[in-house]
């Protein structure tokens, strides 16, 4: 029985990784399944290693972080820890480097507007122009463009309902409005002289 130990050396990386993905799922569906648990992971600390995780250059590791900080989010608990930490900025950066992360991060931040910490720190990580950013044309590089987009818009929404900041979320919204309002109109006007060259 000697001769099945050699093989499994040359795969060490991708078994890690393999590992990472089962691991994180099974800590995604525990979490679901058991929400109770999720109030557990703030007591014990690790919601700010989650949240550097997320913004990791490693594709796996980022990916298991996001995961598990989207099913966090839905407990109020690790809300309310969230806010004497720096949750915001790594969830941007996360979102700015890799377009994907998005379809998860959107929601969550989405949940985490409910404490008005938070949206003081997505007011001064300028969240909100990057979001509108979105949806004003970076959609494309998204997996799911519609569903981003609607998810984009409810974290707008929820960053605008806040009393104190919602003013100044509004206004960078009309602002975003009225910019794609113009873009829309100057695209108009090209075209139109670009079909009478055409047509003429």
């Amino acid at each position: 029985g000697g001769g099945g130990g050699g093989g499994g050396g040359g795969g060490a990386e991708g078994g890690s990784s393999n590992e990472l993905e089962e691991t994180s799922r099974c800590l995604v569906v525990l979490l679901q399944a058991n929400p109770a648990l999720c109030p557990h992971v703030a007591a014990m600390g690790y919601l700010s290693k989650l949240l550097a995780a997320v913004a990791h250059e490693r594709a796996d590791l980022q990916k298991a972080a996001v995961q598990v900080v989207r099913v966090l989010s839905e407990a109020p608990e690790c809300i309310s820890a969230m806010r004497a930490i720096d949750c915001v900025t790594p969830i941007l950066a996360a979102m700015r480097g890799n377009p994907s992360t998005c379809a998860l991060l959107l929601p969550a931040l989405t949940n985490m507007a409910a404490a008005p910490e938070i949206v003081e720190k997505a007011y001064d990580a300028k969240l909100v122009p990057f979001v509108l950013g979105l949806l004003g044309g970076g959609l494309e590089q998204c997996d799911d463009p519609s569903a981003v987009k609607a998810h984009a818009v409810k974290c707008v929404k929820a960053l605008a309902a806040d009393p104190r900041l919602g003013v100044s979320a509004e206004q960078l919204l009309d602002e975003g409005r009225l910019l794609t309002h113009l873009l829309t109109c100057v695209l108009t006007c090209v075209l139109t002289c670009v079909l009478s060259f055409v047509l003429t």
